[in-house]
């Protein structure tokens, strides 16, 4: 039996529909949908016996005169509109607020939200026309002031509601894996992929040589090509072999690409900062790679987690001596 697993969808109808139609596209005899349900709103529209209706979307009001107007908001709700989401660094302050702007066709700019976003950095424009060209952008404020804006996006009118990236890679080849992180410390997330999508199986019954040698490569988001490191034929092509991590290592802002080798225990790590390649041996053999920020000093740590006794091991590499701990959670 084929199953197609999925949770939290929080989506509007329009997911829903792609969600029933992956039945047919993955060819499976099962859906199963687990965890939250439900949207993220309940949106009411009530009749006041005036000759109108009223309703409400993320604080805006709206006020509903005909039967078609309501037919129309009823689709927009259900069609969802547009999502924007944008990040917050380590270094912004938390004291920040946002207005969001948006922009039909070449008019002028129109505030979308009643009071300053505090809570969140993201927003669902509920009203979006869907025939027309719509530009958007934010404007943060810090103690009520304006901090400049945003770079301006811009969604095309019946522009498909898609749920992906999409990005060519840099040979004929499929991807096994990918890492998200920011590369270029631009805030958005890139891609650090392994290929080619190729497996040995272990067992002796079915081992055979590898054909070829694995490649890390790095993209950005908008499908940009940085680098490529091939691993080498130590490495067999298996999908147990050589675990790949994305994250800041060096502290510099930009996500750093690591490999553990369980079999040797040793971290590599290719620093963004100089592009050189960093050696720190620790773990043992059936240890999983759990690489964090471990104590906020905006640096990712060497570290693994033993699935035989359930303690976290981390190494702190600083500038005059490594400093390890240990400690037991999980089991």
């Amino acid at each position: 039996m084929r199953i197609f697993y999925s949770v939290d969808v929080h989506g509007a109808e329009t997911v829903w529909r792609k969600w029933i139609s992956a039945i047919g596209i993955y060819e499976c005899d099962c859906l199963m949908l687990c965890g939250d349900l439900a949207g993220k709103a309940l949106v009411p529209i009530i009749d006041y016996g005036k000759g109108y209706s009223k309703s409400g979307y993320f604080g805006r009001e709206v006020k509903l005169k005909t039967e078609e107007e309501i037919v129309d908001w009823e689709t927009k709700l259900a069609n969802g509109g547009v999502y924007l989401g944008w990040r917050l660094f380590r270094g912004d302050f938390p004291e920040l607020a946002f207005n969001v702007y948006r922009a039909v066709e070449n008019g002028s700019g129109v505030r979308l939200n009643e009071t300053p976003l505090e809570k969140t950095s993201d927003f669902s424009d509920g009203l979006a026309p869907a025939d027309k060209d719509k530009t958007y952008w934010v404007e943060p404020l810090l103690y009520k002031m304006p901090q400049g804006t945003s770079k301006k996006v811009t969604v095309k009118a019946g522009a498909p509601a898609l749920p992906y990236i999409s990005m060519k890679l840099n040979d004929d080849y499929a991807a096994q894996k990918v890492g998200c992180a920011d590369l270029d410390g631009d805030g958005a997330y890139d891609f650090v992929i392994k290929q080619p999508d190729a497996n040995v199986d272990p067992n002796e019954k079915y081992w055979k040589p590898s054909p070829g040698t694995y490649k890390l490569e790095a993209y950005l988001q908008d499908g940009t090509f940085l680098w490529r490191k091939d691993l080498g034929w130590s490495i067999e092509q298996g999908i147990w072999y050589s675990p790949y991590l994305v994250y800041d290592f060096d502290g510099d802002g930009k996500a750093d690409a690591a490999i553990f080798r369980p079999a040797g225990s040793t971290w590599y790590v290719r620093r963004s900062s100089d592009s050189q390649i960093s050696i720190t041996q620790f773990g043992a053999a059936g240890d999983r790679p759990v690489a964090a920020d471990y104590d906020g000093d905006g640096k990712s740590d060497c570290a693994v987690f033993d699935q035989n006794t359930g303690n976290w091991y981390v190494i702190k590499v600083n500038d005059t001596m490594p400093m390890a701990w240990a400690f037991p959670w999980g089991w």
